[in-house]
């Protein structure tokens, strides 16, 4: 519409440079016209020039996305922590391919967000934390709710708000059921905002920005290589205890080949450490044309939202959340993910005689009501806390971010304690 509206613009200029020598007669009027007919060309040239090099822009940023999510999902199903019991697993704390990819991303987006920073390319920008309106917790409630939230569901799902998309390129199951819950609760957060907002005033007021080199009074980039430093040693220690390896022989089929390093496309699993490092770089396309760096849930929002406008004409009055919260970027990011997930999935089926999968791994968390209420509580969880596993865990705490810290926290503690009681 933005396009269209420019190029409407453009037009009616050009017909206005027509129309004044028209409407201007005589010759005290000939100077007069020429000035106007020569300002109306001008002001003509720049609105198509600046409407030109937006859509550029914006054909660049979108393009990115794509690419950006390709690389995504192509990286999570080379790890296979794409594989639902390979993330049920890490929630009842029985093996740790998931954390090894987690902070090995982790800690390279801490590393890439500390350049930029120090470079002066793209400044740090930590966020603050979110209340849930009630006067507790400080001002985080709706990070530790919306955490706790996210962690259940990522335990009942073995997914992720953004795994979830290469997921459907690899094939794997119950994904429909998964995006038909998420997408049911993003609308069920959208629809009911405006009202939460008039009984509640502070539902998710964001307080002021905290971050722990603020608190510590220690320079950001020293603190983020200290913390990518500590990550990168826990991801030693427990690899002493918990070999990779030996976790992934068990959602892999027997015979299929593991890559350490360098990786090859011709295996069916990557080190996760090497493909969390690989997707931690992808923060710097992220961040230099989204300018918030990766995430996924915003892009739910977009979709949902277009959703409720087909079906709901007041969808603006009923429901503004969704034309303030959504993302398209996001949204095409997702659409890369699948099909980095398919590539993946291909070249690793490619690389073996019969199936990748184990047995036990190829039916997913084997229950569509498991998946389908699972994927409610993660996109409950990541929009009341407004963010998900990479928003908070990857972008915000690469930020040092206290909101962030506090979401992730929670999120494997909902994670943990839904696998200990279920």
């Amino acid at each position: 519409l933005s396009t269209w509206a420019s190029q409407h613009s453009a037009r009616t200029m050009q017909c206005a440079i027509r129309l004044v020598p028209q409407q201007i007669g005589g010759k005290r009027g000939t100077c007069k016209r020429s000035k106007q007919v020569r300002a109306a060309r001008v002001s003509a040239a720049a609105i198509t020039k600046d409407t030109e090099g937006e859509r550029r822009r914006k054909m660049v940023n979108l393009g990115t996305a794509l690419l950006t999510g390709g690389g995504f999902g192509f990286l999570l199903d080379r790890a296979k922590t794409d594989v639902p019991l390979a993330i049920t697993e890490q929630m009842a704390m029985h093996h740790f391919t998931m954390m090894r990819m987690f902070l090995g991303a982790s800690a390279t987006s801490l590393l890439v967000m500390a350049v930029l920073h120090a470079t002066g390319i793209k400044e740090r920008v930590p966020r603050g934390g979110l209340a849930l309106g009630l006067g507790k917790c400080g001002g985080y409630g709706a990070n530790m709710l919306g955490g706790t939230l996210l962690g259940s569901g990522m335990a009942l799902t073995g997914s992720c708000p953004g795994t979830v998309w290469a997921q459907v390129g690899a094939g794997l199951p119950y994904v429909v059921h998964i995006i038909a819950g998420g997408m049911l609760a993003t609308l069920v957060v959208g629809y009911l905002e405006k009202g939460l907002l008039e009984k509640l005033p502070n539902y998710q007021k964001r307080g002021e920005p905290k971050a722990l080199d603020q608190m510590l009074k220690i320079p950001y980039p020293a603190v983020a290589v200290g913390m990518a430093t500590v990550m990168m040693a826990v991801i030693k220690v427990v690899e002493v205890y918990f070999p990779w390896k030996v976790s992934s022989a068990l959602w892999l089929a027997p015979g299929a080949g593991l890559a350490s390093f360098p990786p090859t496309l011709h295996s069916a699993a990557w080190d996760p450490l090497v493909a969390g490092v690989l997707l931690g770089l992808l923060q710097v396309p992220a961040i230099l044309t989204n300018g918030a760096g990766l995430g996924a849930s915003a892009g739910w929002v977009y979709a949902a939202g277009m959703a409720a406008k087909t079906c709901d004409q007041k969808c603006e009055e009923h429901a503004p959340y969704f034309t303030r919260t959504r993302s398209i970027w996001q949204a095409v990011a997702a659409l890369g993910m699948v099909c980095g997930g398919f590539i993946s999935n291909y070249y690793a089926s490619a690389s073996v005689v019969g199936p990748v999968l184990s047995a036990k791994a190829a039916v997913g968390v084997g229950s569509a009501a498991s998946a389908f209420c699972g994927g409610f509580l993660l996109l409950l969880g990541s929009r009341i806390a407004n963010g998900c596993t990479s928003g908070h865990g990857l972008t915000g705490m690469a930020t040092l971010s206290i909101g962030s810290f506090i979401t992730v926290a929670c999120m494997f503690a909902g994670g943990i304690l839904t696998k200990l009681f279920l």
